[in-house]
């Protein structure tokens, strides 16, 4: 139908396309002509095909009135129809990928799989710790580790040398395995399996150098509970003078070897704490057969004792004068111990050991103070092994 203004194909008495005077063109609709300089608006979508076969993959073009979101991209094609091009905010254009966006450009910035940005300075940040490979040519650096994260990029593993691996936090390496399999803590050349080298400062508090702190829970009878064993192998080989330890506790006059109770008070080197009288404290074996020991108690047997005596390391050597006199003026008595007085030990649990022979310190300093010493606490004990010397 034709009018002095416009030309109109009309279905059923409804305007499908017109054509306006201007050239403008509207489809789908019986409003006015298109706006502004628009030549061409349809109402509702559009696809575009080559052919009139299958349509399955033809471009798709969503009308819409509102912003488009990733669900309904405005292009997109007909047989996936969640994977398009979409514009859900002013100045931005969204890439989604079966109704998942991938990838945004915005006034500022690209976005890539809502992690990583590309800004217009060209620098690339994220918005979250995400896996980050660092491409090196070269052997990496505490500083360059070549498996890290972003945003914390001096954080990872790296490879510092030809079979060796480095860790490194915040760009300073803290382990390193070496090309000989050692392990090192602290150091970047260990010279054993596990080499651990590091500073333990405490600030009101106590220092743990290495600390073993575990519960071990018996699963049957006679089940044997060691937080830690040393079972080494020495093997000298051919050469001499080769000293092994199993266990070397150097620490100048601190507690080498300090064992307690959780509310035990003992502090004072090689202290191992039994709650029985006649258990081993200490017990040195041979060949599986206890040879000394030192008792729960206090009491040390052994075999015999053997002290230095040679000439060549005495000095201000002067006989003994009126011995024989000093003898007699000692005076044996026989006691029994108050085991509470006993400072440091576990005689308080003792059962009696009935009537001890002996003497009394502070009766024998009278005579010979040399055989007499005083320990920390204040008792008094008596040498008895110097007095056979009379």
């Amino acid at each position: 139908m034709l009018f002095s203004t416009f030309l109109f194909f009309a279905l059923t008495a409804s305007s499908q396309i017109k054509i306006y005077s201007g050239g403008a063109i509207s489809m789908g609709t019986t409003s006015s002509a298109p706006g502004g300089n628009i030549k061409m608006q349809v109402f509702g979508n559009s696809l575009f095909t080559a052919t009139t076969g299958s349509t399955t993959s033809s471009a798709y073009i969503r009308g819409l009135n509102a912003y488009s979101t990733v669900t309904t991209p405005d292009y997109t094609w007909r047989g996936d129809s969640l994977t398009g091009i979409f514009h859900n905010l002013a100045q931005n254009i969204q890439f989604t990928v079966n109704g998942s966006e991938k990838v945004r450009f915005s006034s500022s910035n690209i976005t890539i799989a809502g992690n990583t940005q590309i800004t217009s300075a060209g620098s690339i940040v994220t918005t979250n710790s995400t896996a980050y490979i660092r491409g090196n040519n070269g052997y990496s650096a505490a500083t360059t580790p070549d498996y890290t994260w972003w945003y914390n990029d001096q954080t990872g593993f790296f490879h510092p040398a030809s079979n060796t691996i480095g860790f490194t936090i915040n760009g300073s390496e803290k382990m390193r395995i070496s090309s000989s399999g050692y392990l090192g803590i602290g150091t970047t050349s260990p010279v054993g399996a596990l080499d651990v080298r590091a500073g333990v400062s405490a600030a009101g508090g106590t220092a743990y150098g290495s600390s073993f702190i575990q519960t071990l829970t018996a699963t049957a009878n006679n089940n044997v509970l060691t937080a830690v064993t040393i079972s080494p192998t020495f093997v000298p080989g051919s050469y001499t003078n080769v000293f092994s330890h199993g266990l070397d506790v150097v620490v100048g006059n601190a507690t080498g070897i300090y064992s307690h109770s959780a509310s035990g008070d003992y502090g004072w080197a090689n202290n191992f704490n039994v709650t029985a009288s006649l258990a081993s404290a200490i017990v040195v074996s041979l060949s599986g057969t206890p040879k000394f020991t030192v008792s729960g108690a206090g009491d040390v047997w052994g075999k015999s004792a053997t002290w230095w005596s040679d000439r060549t390391l005495k000095e201000n050597i002067v006989n003994i004068q009126g011995a024989l006199n000093k003898i007699l003026m000692l005076n044996g008595v026989t006691y029994n111990f108050i085991a509470d007085k006993i400072k440091g030990t576990d005689e308080s649990s003792a059962p009696s050991q009935g009537i001890e022979m002996g003497l009394i310190a502070q009766d024998v300093e009278q005579v010979v103070p040399e055989v007499v010493r005083t320990n920390e606490n204040g008792l008094k004990g008596i040498m008895y092994q110097n007095l056979n010397h009379f």
